[in-house]
């Protein structure tokens, strides 16, 4: 179905239509990065329950306003909400991060590796660990489709450690293909964090 654009018939003496843009997905998804080899410390300051707890905050914004999220890490899908949206949702959501545990699994692209649990998302928001070159590489060409590309990373400086050059050219490359990269520190909140990737 098309629509006539009226104005324009009259004044081309034709029948035209509108070009209507594609309409606004509501889905996300969202790569939590369970690998415990790339997170520094360990218990409720570490940087692994930083990221789990911001994937909690930004899906429990998401489903609020209405989206259907989809959140995967490198051992699998974690939580789809398919066509539940609101507290429900939002529940069950919860329940699924839950349950997560750590992995022994090396490589981030394991959680972006079935193009199906990726499916056609508007927008991609990963909170990682420590990245290589490889995880950002896949990362890159499992969202290629996306709109909205943001990952949350630690800033390996602030907390702790040698230099991470691998790390650094990791965030490059995704800066590179159009991802919004913030750094989060020990010691920050998720709110403050996310309120510097909108600006």
């Amino acid at each position: 179905m098309r629509r006539v654009h009226w104005k324009l018939s009259a004044k081309q003496d034709d029948l035209m239509v509108r070009l209507e843009e594609h309409p606004w997905d509501p889905s996300s998804t969202l790569i939590v990065d369970t690998r415990t080899a790339a997170h520094f410390g360990d218990g409720p300051r570490g940087s692994l329950e930083w990221a789990v707890s911001a994937v909690a905050s930004v899906a429990a914004l998401l489903t609020e306003g209405r989206h259907r999220v989809a959140i995967l890490s490198p051992s699998g899908v974690v939580h789809q909400s398919g066509r539940a949206v609101g507290e429900s949702a939002k529940r069950a959501m919860i329940e699924s991060l839950t349950d997560l545990t750590a992995s022994d699994i090396d490589w981030l692209g394991e959680a972006v590796a079935d193009p199906e649990a990726m499916g056609s998302s508007a927008a991609v928001i990963a909170v990682t660990g420590l990245l290589k070159p490889s995880d950002a590489a896949a990362l890159v060409a499992a969202s290629a489709r996306a709109r909205k590309l943001i990952a949350l990373v630690p800033d390996a400086d602030a907390w702790g450690g040698a230099p991470h050059p691998e790390h650094d050219k990791a965030c490059r490359l995704l800066l590179g293909h159009g991802w919004t990269v913030e750094r989060y520190r020990p010691g920050e909140t998720v709110p403050l964090v996310w309120e510097r990737v909108s600006r």
